[in-house]
């Protein structure tokens, strides 16, 4: 199995951890990424994600991002991942350009 976190910030995140970038943002986005996070690494399959509900708005993402999925977390921050099977995802968290 690949390292499921593509990043520092997002591993830091998900364990809880109050170090770097981490420890800047806010309680509440680090505890909706976490359960986030874990919908996508407990996921059997892709269609287990898609039945979650509305507020994670899963969707495919179209060229030009280096992530086929992305799903909303609070605000500008999204989870992006590829989706690869069960607990190998990928997953980076990241804050939308407010410019696109």
């Amino acid at each position: 199995m690949n390292d499921p976190f593509a990043d520092e910030l997002t591993r830091a995140v998900y364990h809880g951890l109050r170090s770097g970038r981490a420890r800047a943002l806010p309680r509440r986005l680090q505890r909706i990424a976490r359960r986030r996070m874990d919908m996508v690494q407990s996921a059997m399959t892709l269609a287990d994600l898609r039945s979650a509900p509305a507020s994670s708005s899963l969707e495919a993402l179209s060229s030009g991002l280096d992530a086929p999925f992305s799903m909303a977390v609070h605000g500008a921050w999204r989870l992006l991942f590829h989706w690869r099977g069960p607990g190998d995802s990928g997953i980076g968290l990241t804050r939308e350009d407010p410019a696109s």
